[in-house]
């Protein structure tokens, strides 16, 4: 588990939390790149649903964590409506998993382990993105000069020391604390093609559901 865990202190005891582990590995060997990508639907505060890729950055046994900028209109959403889903498409399998729960702020500690595990390029990517919310190239915001952009990437690269990065205060986690999973196999005949996890009075309970 330490593949996924870096935190290694809640390991996974749960089943739908060792179901979707099982799955992930196997995803995880398939020739895709994106298999730790997922689409995360949030509401805004005029009731509009929103949706976008992210990256899974870990998950243990009290949910899952990614990331963001916490001066966008992601973090944004999350304050307003704090539930949100993940929805993870693994082609080569022909399977889906959508997950949906509570999301929370990680703490500062568990935010800089994240950002520590990063490669540079994405530690580089995370830092220009996340300058704080006036400034003008902090994530989401609309320019007008892609060439001053890219002078503006290249002027804070080389201002880095890119061996001391320090995580950006407007940058950091957000943990989905499930309380369904659904998991849907296009590969498998029968009934347990579609299943679905929930948490009802703090036990998991297992149903299956016409496909």
């Amino acid at each position: 588990m330490e593949e996924f865990d870096c935190f290694y202190s809640h390991p996974i005891t749960e089943q739908p939390f060792r179901d979707f582990y099982t799955h992930y590995k196997a995803a995880r060997c398939s020739p895709s790149h994106w298999t730790h990508n997922f689409v995360l639907g949030t509401v805004d505060s005029e009731d509009q649903p929103h949706a976008r890729t992210v990256s899974l950055h870990t998950f243990d046994n009290r949910g899952f964590c990614f990331c963001s900028n916490y001066d966008g209109p992601k973090a944004s959403q999350l304050e307003h409506c704090p539930k949100a889903s993940m929805l993870f498409v693994w082609e080569d399998m022909k399977m889906t998993v959508r997950i949906c729960g509570q999301v929370e702020k990680l703490s500062s500690e568990e935010s800089d382990i994240l950002f520590d595990r990063c490669g540079p390029s994405e530690k580089f990517y995370y830092t220009y993105c996340s300058q704080g919310k006036d400034h003008p190239y902090s994530q989401s915001q609309v320019y007008t000069s892609p060439k001053e952009m890219q002078q503006y990437k290249e002027d804070l690269k080389d201002s880095l020391d890119t061996q001391e990065w320090v995580r950006p205060a407007s940058w950091g986690g957000f943990r989905l604390v499930p309380t369904s999973f659904e998991f849907l196999s296009l590969k498998m005949r029968g009934n347990e093609a579609r299943v679905l996890w929930k948490k009802e009075e703090g036990e998991w309970r297992k149903y299956f559901l016409a496909p």
